[in-house]
C-alpha cells in the first residue's frame, strides 16, 4: 500500500535519489500491516469522524495495528501535524 503511493511517480520520472531514498527505507521496515478487510474497517471511522483521506486513514490504521511508536511523512515541514494522527504517534518529517 505503502510503495504504491510513493514509489510510481519517482520511477515514470527517473527521480534516482527519491527511488533510492524509498527502496533504502523500505529494506529497514521490519513489519508490513497487510490490506484488509478488517484494517479498511479499522480506518473508516476516524477518517469519516475527521475528514481523513482514504490512504491517510489506512496509513494510521496499520501503524496503530502494528503498535508503531511513530510514523514518517514527506509532508512538508511548514504544515503542523494532521489532528488525525493520534498523539501516542510520535511524528517525524522528512523533507526530499
Amino acid at each position: 500500500m505503502l510503495k504504491l503511493e510513493v514509489l510510481p511517480k519517482p520511477l515514470y520520472f527517473r527521480r534516482a535519489e527519491e527511488v533510492e531514498f524509498y527502496e533504502t527505507f523500505f529494506s529497514e521496515v521490519c513489519d508490513w500491516a497487510p490490506l484488509s478487510a478488517e484494517l479498511s474497517a479499522h480506518a473508516f471511522a476516524p477518517a469519516s469522524q475527521l475528514g481523513q483521506a482514504g490512504m491517510d486513514a489506512l496509513h494510521v490504521a496499520a501503524a496503530l495495528t502494528l503498535g508503531a511508536e511513530g510514523m514518517v511523512t514527506t509532508s512538508s515541514s511548514r504544515r503542523a501535524t494532521p489532528r488525525w494522527i493520534p498523539a501516542r504517534l510520535v511524528v517525524r518529517q522528512v523533507l526530499l
